[in-house]
């Protein structure tokens, strides 16, 4: 697969899973409502627990070869090397 991001683009994607060590996926964010990469939300159980070992991804492979190109999603929870939680705190 070809990427349409320059490195720059890149190197910005890096920071999640290599920097702040938090799981994404792809997803398709030009659609009103967003398409996300696995069908139904199928990396979740019904207890939404991970199915899929995000740890396994390998992110430099799918970020240089344009994978995430039509959005991305940072995943909340543990981080990839288990050693933290990632948070999204929101003000008004």
């Amino acid at each position: 697969m070809t990427t349409i991001y320059e490195d720059e683009r890149h190197t910005a994607m890096s920071y999640w899973p290599f920097i702040a060590k938090c799981p994404m996926i792809k997803i398709i964010s030009q659609l009103p409502k967003p398409n996300y990469e696995v069908e139904n939300w199928k990396w979740l159980d019904k207890a939404h627990t991970i199915r899929i070992d995000l740890t396994k991804v390998d992110y430099a492979y799918n970020i240089k070869n344009g994978h995430y190109d039509t959005g991305n999603a940072i995943i909340l929870g543990k981080t990839l090397d288990q050693k933290y939680y990632c948070i999204c705190i929101g003000r008004q």
